[in-house]
């Protein structure tokens, strides 16, 4: 089983060992960009950004730069189908991610990755206390809207 990773954050170790593939790293600032905002959006601001991280996407995939206006979802899923990758990994926003949720799912399956956190006391070199906080990897939750 392999999973893009359609987030800002590199896959943990965990994470490449369970399929996790990175988007090439041409495409990394893109996809910062397209996930990160700095003003409010509006809904057009937010469904642009879907259609262009679909788009992002397809040029993974193909090497191809096309607007999303100009491919259909099932050419995106037979791409996936080629290249092996049965799920795309996705997290950021709530106001972004259930729309990119409801597009990943018309040509394949979005998922969540789900952590276990455990803190951890240590001491700064003044004596302080600092808690830090481990993060594990334990799995991907799948999105529920690909049962719908």
């Amino acid at each position: 089983m392999a999973i893009l990773n359609l987030t800002k954050n590199p896959a943990t170790p965990e994470q490449r060992e369970s399929g996790v593939i990175e988007i090439k790293d041409e495409l990394k600032d893109k996809l910062n960009a397209l996930l990160s905002f700095t003003e409010l959006p509006d809904r057009k601001e937010i469904m642009d950004r879907v259609h262009r991280l679909s788009s992002l996407i397809y040029k993974h995939l193909t090497g191809v730069d096309k607007e999303w206006h100009l491919f259909y979802d099932h050419e995106i899923g037979a791409e996936l189908s080629k290249a092996d990758i049965d799920a795309i990994l996705i997290g950021g926003e709530p106001y972004l991610m259930g729309p990119l949720e409801l597009e990943i799912e018309n040509y394949s399956t979005a998922v969540y990755a789900f952590y276990k956190e455990t803190s951890v006391m240590a001491e700064t070199e003044d004596g302080l206390p600092i808690e830090h906080v481990l993060r594990t990897h334990v799995g991907f939750v799948k999105s529920i809207t690909s049962d719908l």
